[in-house]
């Protein structure tokens, strides 16, 4: 027959079993989801720094085609305004020399 110091012990040992089971898993489980929070960021991180530049290089190329455009609006403003002034000033020369 088991006697009751023999019962004690083995349940003193498996108290101590689940407390350093108890303290290995609040040190292990905690270091596993921190790597895994920052395997998590890294990726995260990585898209938004992949998205950052496609961004960047796309508005780039957006800003210099709206510029351009611009650039060739000005110029044929420009122009327009060129030939109104010149025929402005031939209007005003002719009217003077007809007084």
């Amino acid at each position: 027959m088991i006697s009751q110091d023999t019962i004690t012990y083995a349940l003193g040992i498996i108290a101590l079993l689940n407390v350093v089971a108890m303290v290995w898993n609040s040190i292990k489980k905690p270091q596993v989801k921190s790597e895994l929070n920052d395997a998590v960021f890294d990726v995260r991180f990585s898209s938004l720094e992949k998205l950052v530049t496609e961004m960047k290089l796309n508005d780039l190329h957006e800003l210099k085609g709206l510029m351009n455009a611009h650039i060739v609006n000005q110029n044929t403003y420009e122009r327009e305004m060129s030939d109104k002034y010149a025929r402005l000033d031939e209007n005003i020369k002719f009217l003077i020399n007809k007084k």
